[in-house]
């Protein structure tokens, strides 16, 4: 049969694993969001410049970097709303 000690070190070496196993998972959230979010902002992008591309067709002018960053932003937040 194992020691008292024993016993302990293995409770703490599972609480350790545990700890490893929630800071691996946590980490691959955070990637998957920053993927999810660079792929959602990708999608923006193309569609501010299909709506920039169409904006400058009918000559009126063009936009700044400054104006399609607030498109994007613009987009996300309706697609947030739907």
């Amino acid at each position: 049969m194992s020691k008292p000690d024993e016993m302990k070190e293995d409770k703490e070496e599972l609480a350790l694993d545990q700890e490893e196993l929630w800071d691996i998972y946590k980490e691959i959230k955070t990637r998957m969001g920053e993927k999810k979010w660079k792929r959602e902002t990708e999608h923006y992008e193309m569609q501010v410049e299909c709506l920039f591309a169409k904006m400058t067709k009918d000559g009126n002018g063009g936009l700044d970097d400054e104006m399609k960053v607030k498109m994007v932003e613009a987009l996300r937040e309706d697609e947030q709303e739907i």
